[in-house]
């Protein structure tokens, strides 16, 4: 997230109960991660290797985050797209909605110029069709989801967002993301009404907010306009057990963020879902290969 103008900062987030946290209690970059590092990095090169057929698969070994476990297709056959028609309610093989699928990896697309479309009866899993509304037009929508990690993506200039998670959707990772030229970037959970948002797990790391986002803010002059994730009007008794943290954010101009909540919530998730954060002056180097990874066929990527 960035803050341009008066005051920005940039943040490596973790999201869990609607609440993003910053705590992941890896002050120490020690050996076992170096050696978790090692071990994606290996099995990162291994995926990207021009011989889909025998290394694309192990980049299910990478689920990093609240993803963490996510193996897509891994156990199953390839599934190639070679029919560009889109039958709703009965969609034919060898077309992308024919493929229904569970615990999805969504890697290396761009994601673009998506527009609404009419809602009626679709075939939304391999033994059900079910009335749907019309859509949004927005270029991932997940609802109900679990077990999701969309990484390497470029996404812009979709009609209504750029990512919705909803419904109770957890257990999703969005990483090496790309975004541009749009106002609503991502949302997580539509409705305070909705209970089931309150456990939504979300890992938002290593992504880039570029140019033509509508929702970047520029800070007044005033102190008040400066806070970072302000928690607006509501009185601190309402928010003060809400699990806000930071940890190596870089401030400037005068901006600044206010912690709340337990400062050690993060173990409750485990060291295997959780990120080592690093410092914010890192952030340019940290995102620079955020977005679709440019591949050659015959190359290594």
């Amino acid at each position: 997230m960035g803050i341009t103008g008066y005051s920005y900062s940039w943040f490596l987030l973790s999201f869990f109960v609607l609440i993003p946290t910053l705590e992941a209690h890896i002050a120490k970059y020690d050996e076992y991660w170096k050696a978790r590092e090692l071990e994606a990095t290996e099995n990162l090169n291994k995926a990207y290797h021009p011989n889909p057929e025998e290394n694309r698969k192990r980049l299910a070994d990478c689920a990093p985050g609240f993803a963490r476990g996510t193996v897509g297709g891994k156990d199953g056959k390839f599934y190639m797209v070679t029919n560009p028609s889109d039958d709703i309610a009965n969609p034919k093989p060898e077309t992308l909605r024919h493929a229904f699928a569970r615990n999805v990896i969504i890697h290396g697309l761009h994601i673009h110029h998506i527009k609404p479309a009419n809602g009626g009866m679709i075939r939304d899993a391999e033994n059900h069709i079910g009335l749907r509304t019309a859509s949004d037009g927005d270029g991932i929508s997940l609802f109900g989801a679990t077990n999701i990690w969309l990484d390497h993506l470029s996404l812009y200039d979709c009609s209504d967002g750029l990512i919705d998670v909803i419904q109770g959707s957890t257990a999703i990772t969005i990483s090496n993301c790309h975004f541009t030229d749009h106002t609503d970037v991502m949302l997580f959970g539509a409705s305070d009404s909705y209970v089931a948002d309150e456990k939504m797990q979300i890992t938002v790391a290593l992504n880039h907010f570029g140019k033509g986002l509508g929702n970047r803010y520029s800070a007044s002059g005033s102190y008040v306009t400066k806070e970072v994730t302000s928690r607006g009007y509501l009185p601190p008794e309402q928010w003060k057990k809400w699990n806000w943290v930071s940890q190596g954010d870089q401030f400037k101009n005068g901006a600044y963020f206010t912690p709340s909540g337990d400062p050690n919530a993060s173990k409750l998730f485990g060291t295997n879902k959780m990120m080592p954060f690093q410092p914010g002056q890192f952030v340019h180097k940290l995102t620079r290969y955020a977005g679709t990874v440019h591949c050659r066929i015959g190359r290594p990527c």
